[in-house]
C-alpha cells in the first residue's frame, strides 16, 4: 500500500514538474514573440522614418542637381539665353534675387535693394539689363564716383550728360546722380538713346559705355548678358 502511494506521488510530482516546464517554456516562447514582434515594429517604423528622410535628401539632392546645372551654364549659353529675354519685364523671387545682389556686391544692403527692384519692377523697359548694368558699372554702390567722372549706380558722366538730363527733368544737377532712383531713370534714359542710334541691345551697350555703336570691346557686354542670364534664371526658379 505504501509503495502505491510513493508511486502515485512520484507520478504526480513528474505531472507538475512537467507542467512547470510547459508553463515555462510557454512563458519562454510567448516572450520571445512579443520581443520579435516588438523588434519588428522598431525595425518597421526605422524603415518608415529611413524613407521619409531618404526622400527628402533625393529631393535635396535634385535641387543641388538643378542649381549646379544652372550655375554650370557656359559663357556662350548665358549669352544665348540673355539676348533673348533681356527685355523680359519678369522679376519674380525677389528674396533670391536679394541674395543674389547682397552675395556678390559688397557696397550692397537690403533696403537699397529692395528701393531698386521695386523701382525696375514697375517702372523699367529693362529691369534685367538695368540691374546687371548697375551690377557692372558700379557693383551697386550709389555713391561712388569714378575718376572720368561718371557718378552713382548707373556711372553717368555727368559732364557729358548734365543738359540733356536736366531737359528731360531727370537732374537738377550732377549730385543728384547719388540717388538711386535717378541714377536709374538717367541711365535707362541713356541707355534707351543709344539703342534706338545704334540699333540694337548689343550695339546700345557698346554705345553706353564709349559712345561709339561699334566699340570693340566684349568683356563688358558678355559680363552684362552673364548678370542677365543668371537674374533671369533665379525669376523664374
Amino acid at each position: 500500500m505504501k509503495s502505491n502511494n510513493e508511486e502515485i506521488s512520484s507520478k504526480k510530482f513528474v505531472l507538475a514538474l512537467i507542467s512547470i516546464i510547459l508553463f515555462v517554456g510557454l512563458f519562454v516562447i510567448g516572450l520571445v514573440m512579443k520581443l520579435k514582434i516588438d523588434n519588428y515594429s522598431v525595425k518597421n517604423e526605422k524603415c518608415k522614418k529611413e524613407k521619409v528622410i531618404c526622400k527628402k535628401k533625393v529631393k535635396e539632392l535634385e535641387k543641388k542637381i538643378k542649381h549646379i546645372e544652372k550655375e554650370n551654364l557656359t559663357l556662350k549659353q548665358k549669352l544665348q539665353l540673355a539676348k533673348k529675354v533681356y527685355n523680359s519685364k519678369l522679376l519674380t523671387n525677389k528674396d533670391k534675387i536679394i541674395s543674389w545682389i547682397l552675395k556678390n556686391h559688397i557696397k550692397a544692403y537690403k533696403k537699397l535693394c529692395n528701393t531698386v527692384i521695386d523701382y525696375l519692377s514697375k517702372n523699367s523697359k529693362y529691369p534685367l539689363v538695368m540691374l546687371a548694368l548697375v551690377s557692372v558699372e558700379s557693383s551697386f554702390d550709389f555713391q561712388v564716383i569714378s575718376s572720368k567722372g561718371a557718378y552713382g549706380g548707373t556711372q553717368v558722366k555727368c559732364s557729358d550728360w548734365k543738359d540733356k538730363l536736366k531737359k528731360e527733368k531727370i537732374i537738377d544737377s550732377c549730385r543728384d546722380l547719388f540717388d538711386p532712383i535717378t541714377s536709374l531713370k538717367a541711365g535707362e534714359w541713356i541707355l534707351e538713346y543709344y539703342i534706338n542710334k545704334c540699333g540694337s541691345l548689343d550695339k546700345g551697350l557698346r554705345g553706353y559705355l564709349s559712345g561709339k555703336c561699334d566699340y570693340k570691346y566684349d568683356k563688358y557686354n558678355n559680363d552684362i548678358y552673364k548678370r542677365i542670364a543668371e537674374l533671369y534664371l533665379i525669376s523664374i526658379n
